[in-house]
């Protein structure tokens, strides 16, 4: 029962965290050496898809904002415009520097809103929390040139494919698979750099356990830290959770804490052993019902194909915020125009006929 308990508890503790309700900012606490790297280790010799199938839901350009909620969001743009420094990490002496361009690349106009809409439209709230965050993704390793934007030091973390960023369900969103079975020194989110796998109009995650097979579950402790690295500084993240083989223990207590969950919260979750109706059967596990077999990790096929595509699509939206200004505030909307066309072994392939095409023509010439 205690077991059970836990279980339930941590991942409850989890979803909560996506919505933001861990109240105050996380300031000051450090965090395991990969806490928040957003490439996750997969599954069997598959590749992760590149895109969504094309039956998907498109999305549509983002609303416009009431006049209020406009007025707010400006207040923070113009905060951040001039800001001139931030502490390097949350100790009382440290120094302050400008934000650089990685930070400045992701303080989209999604990004702020996101904050705003956690804060529920309170622009100082929203202002204090962004600023505790860039100090954090200091001090943690998230920002320019820091430790965890370096896949070779957090690919140890990734060994056991103890969750897996695999496959988009049929709202668009990326899957993000936590193995509960699958022993864990580490809980590891991928988030940090997610949104470069989402495609355009895409804010989101889906996030699927299953409790078919049992093991060791992560301690209380280590899903608070989750939490709170989690509610403070990647708001308004979770899109839909799938739930499969609940124990009958855990199906009860459950139905008694239920209530006490934000009606939003509950609202996401769904508890379908099967959920093809919700995800394209190509790109989801056999054990929701799926045709992917995740119950093998084959880590050096995927590993490389995972960074490839991240970092690929990091570079085409980098490279696009670029021309369109590199200032804060430019949309996610418009940095990610076109994006259901990048491929990067199309990309490279095609270089590679271009250059044969040079050297057959310099041959021709000569």
């Amino acid at each position: 029962m205690a077991v059970h308990s836990q279980v339930l508890t941590s991942h409850l503790l989890t979803l909560k965290a996506f919505e933001g309700e861990a109240g105050q900012c996380c300031e000051g606490r450090r965090l395991w050496p990969s806490v928040c790297f957003a490439i996750m280790s997969s599954i069997n010799s598959n590749k992760p898809p590149a895109h969504p199938l094309p039956s998907t839901t498109a999305r549509s350009p983002p609303a416009a904002l009431t006049p209020d909620h406009e007025v707010k969001y400006e207040k923070v743009l113009a905060h951040l415009n001039a800001l001139e420094s931030l502490p390097v990490s949350s100790a009382a002496d440290a120094v302050k520097e400008p934000l650089n361009e990685t930070e400045k690349f992701w303080l989209t106009r999604e990004c702020l809103l996101r904050y705003l809409r956690a804060t529920k439209w309170d622009a100082k709230a929203a202002i204090k929390r962004l600023e505790a965050t860039i100090v954090w993704r200091r001090e943690t390793g998230l920002s320019e040139g820091g430790q965890l934007t370096k896949p070779e030091y957090v690919e140890p973390e990734q060994l056991t494919g103890k969750q897996l960023l695999y496959g988009y369900d049929n709202l668009r969103r990326p899957l993000w698979y936590m193995k509960p079975f699958r022993k864990v020194s580490l809980l590891n989110p991928p988030k940090a750099r997610s949104n470069h796998l989402m495609p355009r109009g895409v804010e989101t995650l889906g996030l699927l356990i299953n409790f078919a097979a049992r093991g060791q579950s992560p301690s209380i402790q280590t899903m608070k830290t989750m939490m709170y690295a989690l509610a403070d500084h990647y708001p308004e993240s979770l899109g839909t959770a799938y739930v499969a083989n609940l124990p009958f223990v855990i199906t009860a207590m459950f139905k008694i804490i239920s209530p006490l969950l934000d009606p939003v919260t509950r609202a996401k979750l769904s508890f379908a052993n099967r959920v093809t109706h919700l995800v394209p059967a190509s790109q989801l596990e056999n054990l929701f019902g799926g045709e992917v077999d995740m119950s093998t990790y084959d880590h050096s096929t995927y590993w490389p194909a995972v960074i490839k595509l991240a970092s690929f699509r990091r570079e085409k939206m980098l490279a696009k915020w670029r021309e369109l200004g590199a200032m804060i505030g430019i949309a996610e909307w418009d940095i990610k125009e076109g994006e259901e066309t990048w491929d990067p072994e199309a990309e490279a392939a095609a270089v590679e006929v271009q250059a044969a095409d040079r050297a057959a023509v310099a041959a021709a010439e000569s």
